[in-house]
């Protein structure tokens, strides 16, 4: 029987894994981390092993700076 039951996508990003600022080097819709893992290292052509050695996968939060009294400054 087909699983027809709505799946919740949620956003990924991936950066290198040496990279302090961590900057965005993709981003993406997945179900979850194991398909946005696959989705990301078929990106750039890797095996996931490869790919997992060099990059890193997580759900994306946008991450707000405040200025006094609670103004939003910038969003990432």
């Amino acid at each position: 029987m087909i699983d027809k039951t709505p799946h919740i996508m949620n956003p990924y990003i991936y950066y290198n894994k040496l990279d302090s600022n961590k900057e965005i080097q993709g981003k993406f819709q997945a179900i979850d981390l194991e398909e946005a893992t696959k989705i990301a290292a078929n990106k750039k052509q890797m095996t996931v092993e490869d790919f997992l050695t060099v990059f890193k996968v997580e759900e994306w939060k946008k991450q707000f700076t405040l200025k006094k009294r609670g103004q939003l400054l910038t969003s990432k």
